[in-house]
């Protein structure tokens, strides 16, 4: 998750969705609000490009009934 320190969602409900997905990562960017997080690519492109090589972890399928697929 990427969201700016002045950004529509604040920072702290961006920690409580943080939480709730397994092996997500969060980055606030400071000094930044809603539009201006895509104008930070000199801070994005590593930070994901550092989050897509890391290799994927072994972990459970989801059980919510939200990510059944059929």
């Amino acid at each position: 998750m990427v969201v700016g320190d002045a950004d529509v969602i604040r920072p702290e409900y961006a920690v409580d969705t943080f939480r709730l997905l397994p092996h997500a990562q969060l980055a606030v960017l400071p000094g930044t609000d809603h539009m201006l997080v895509t104008a930070r690519s000199g801070w994005l492109v590593p930070m994901i490009g550092g989050f897509l090589n890391v290799p994927a972890a072994k972990c459970r399928p989801p059980t919510h009934p939200c990510f059944i697929y059929k």
